[in-house]
Formats: structure tokens, C-alpha cells, sequence
């Protein structure tokens, strides 16, 4: 029997089972490594081997990199490779790397059915055949985006948790309302696979303004959930993109969230929640960011800088609130943002039109 391969955990590949099951393939999985060249040996030795299917999420690896070890593979045993990469973004620099390097078959959705419906058409080659549209201009897409990024002036703002339910898109929403709260304005961007938005509109009667765009509204707060039209909503001109990505455990779109202005991780300090956070905190790579302690305020000072080291500096313990549209502090999150100097400047500059009610942004 012929194999399709998947480069990462069961978890996040068995998504291509049903896929395969079509076409009478056997998935064979390779363990998750942050570096590709040592995962070439388990890969070689799978035999008639149909498809590689290569979730990029997992490496640490430059992008250049990447793609010449999956080419090379590629010229071993002739197998199509294929680019899981869910929530990308056709402008990320790692998928930019590997169309420039010859590699068209993407799987860029995030909805498990049309992850499916896409495996299927890069299993038959049909993006390298007819091409998409997506992939079509992305040499250019860079480009626009930083035109547009000077443009319109806004900030993109990336929250992702260590853990599951230690409280990331409260804290997303939360300083969602903080921004508003300080005269900006502001949305929040749900780009991780969770079914937050689907939840809210089912039960606490969110109301839909756009469903074409994927926008909710609750709570004063504009709410996106399609990122395929983020080029879209971020022409619509908020001040600041909070997006929030979930946890790092639950198909945390790391490429994507290391492209934000500011990175901000949420931690846990229950034993349960320990060896995650001191993952994050031993990271190479995640080391540009602030810090927010979940459920911390009542731990003693000595506690917070027993847990986070050097890095106290640049963490906040927010006042305890479980209810994602209230906020109890309006300044809480003033020591990552410091936008008071911010304001101040845009009074002077904008003064005239705020004494006669114009926006403040």
C-alpha cells in the first residue's frame, strides 16, 4: 500500500486520515522536531510514499532552510510536498520562502473541511497545475502589507497562551477594552481553531454585521474570525489588531503570531502549569515579548520574581477577572502599552478636532 506521510503529531495530522482512506493510503506519521534535518532519516525510510504533508508550525529553522531539506527530500523519493500551514498568511515570510523555492501545494485553512478539501487538491496537484489566487501574487504581498502598515499607522498585538484555560482570550479581550477604554480603537482577531466565536454567537446572542468578512459584535467589541480576509480588515483602519492564538498546545500559529509589533504570553503558575511556562521562558525564540501571570494576584512578590527571573521587569499581574467583557482596572495593562506619552501627543496634534468631538485615533 502506498503511504501519505504527515511531518508532525497525530493530534494536529489526523485530519488526513479520511483523505487518505479515499485514495487507499496509509498515513504514516513523523514525530514532531524543531528541526527538520533531523526528522530526513525517519522520512527516507518510509517506503512508496505517495505525499509528504509538512506541518511548518513545529520548526525553528530559517525558512530558507526548510525548504532546501524538503526539496532535497523531494529529489530522494519523489514524493509531493505539501505545506500544512493553517492561519498563515500568504505575505508570512516562511511560505514566501517556499513558493520562491519551487514548492506550490499549500494547505493554508484553518476549518478542518476545508483543510480536507485542500489536502486533496494538492494530492492531485491541483494548485501546482492552475494555481490560486492567493499564492498567485504573493511575491507582492509583503510589499502591500507594509504599505499599508504605513499607510493606516496601526499596531498588531499577538496574545497566546503557554497552556489551555489559563485565560488567553480573556486576556485578549481584556485589552481589547483596555485600548477602547484609552481612546483608541481597537478589535480582536480570533486565529486560533477553538469555536469561541461560533460559541458566542450561539449562546450569549452576538450579533453578526458581516458574515462575508467574518465580523461579530458583543459588548462594544468588533470581533473577527476569517483571517483569509485579515488584508481586508485591516484596510477597515483600527488602531490596534489584538489577535489571539490560543495556546501554545492547540496549533499555536507561531510564525504568524512572531510577526506581531508586540508579543505578549500568557502564563500559568499551578504546578500542572509550571513546566510549560518554564518551557517558554528557557525559549530562544520567544524572547521579545511581555508577560502576563494569570491568576497571580495574590501570589507574594517574592513568588512572581522566584518564577520569572529577570524577566519581572517585564511582567504584569492583572487584577483577577474571569468575565472576558469586564474590565476592573483601567490601567492594568499600562506597563506594556505605556500609551499614556502616546496620548498626550495625539491631544496636542489632534486637539482641535477632540474640543468639537472628533475621533480620537
Amino acid at each position: 500500500m502506498s503511504n501519505l506521510v504527515f511531518v508532525g503529531s497525530r493530534e494536529i495530522g489526523f485530519f488526513s486520515e479520511q483523505v487518505a482512506s479515499r485514495y487507499n493510503l496509509e498515513v504514516e506519521y513523523i514525530p514532531s522536531n524543531g528541526h527538520i534535518t533531523q526528522q530526513i532519516n525517519e522520512i527516507l525510510y518510509i517506503s512508496q510514499v505517495q505525499c509528504i504533508v509538512y506541518d511548518i508550525q513545529q520548526y525553528i529553522d530559517d525558512p530558507e532552510i526548510i525548504c532546501e531539506e524538503i526539496l532535497k527530500i523531494q529529489n530522494c523519493n519523489g514524493a509531493t510536498p505539501i505545506i500544512y500551514a493553517p492561519g498563515f498568511s500568504t505575505f508570512s515570510r516562511v511560505i514566501v520562502a517556499l513558493y520562491e523555492g519551487g514548492i506550490s501545494e499549500f494547505i493554508l485553512a484553518s476549518d478542518l473541511s476545508e483543510q480536507r478539501s485542500q489536502l486533496e487538491k494538492c494530492m492531485n496537484g491541483y494548485y501546482s497545475k492552475n494555481g490560486i489566487a492567493e499564492l498567485e501574487v504573493i511575491k507582492t504581498l509583503s510589499e502591500q502589507e507594509a504599505q499599508l502598515k504605513d499607510e493606516l499607522k496601526y499596531t498588531t498585538i499577538g496574545v497566546v497562551g503557554t497552556a489551555n484555560r489559563i485565560g488567553t482570550t480573556t486576556q485578549a479581550l481584556h485589552i481589547t477594552k483596555y485600548l477602547i477604554a484609552k481612546g483608541y480603537t481597537a478589535c480582536y482577531v480570533h486565529i486560533n481553531n477553538t469555536n469561541y466565536i461560533k460559541d458566542l454567537q450561539e449562546w450569549w446572542g452576538a450579533e453578526i454585521q458581516d458574515d462575508f468578512i467574518g465580523k461579530v459584535v458583543y459588548e462594544g467589541i468588533d470581533h473577527f474570525y476569517k483571517t483569509e480576509h485579515l488584508t481586508e480588515i485591516k484596510k477597515l483602519g483600527y488602531d490596534f489588531y489584538v489577535y489571539d492564538y490560543g495556546s501554545f498546545t492547540n496549533h499555536f500559529n507561531r510564525e504568524s503570531f512572531l510577526e506581531r509589533d508586540i508579543k505578549i504570553y500568557v502564563l500559568g503558575w499551578k504546578p500542572s502549569e509550571m513546566q510549560a511556562t518554564f518551557k517558554l521562558l528557557q525559549s530562544k525564540i520567544h524572547t521579545d515579548g511581555k508577560y502576563i501571570l494569570s491568576f497571580g494576584d495574590e501570589l507574594p512578590e517574592e513568588d512572581i520574581e522566584g518564577i520569572m527571573g529577570e524577566r519581572k521587569n517585564s511582567t504584569i499581574v492583572p487584577t483577577r477577572c474571569t468575565e472576558p467583557y469586564k474590565l476592573y482596572d483601567v490601567n492594568t495593562y499600562d506597563p506594556i502599552f505605556q500609551l499614556d506619552a502616546r496620548i498626550e501627543e495625539e491631544s496636542k496634534r489632534k486637539g482641535f478636532f477632540k474640543l468639537f468631538g472628533g475621533k480620537n485615533k
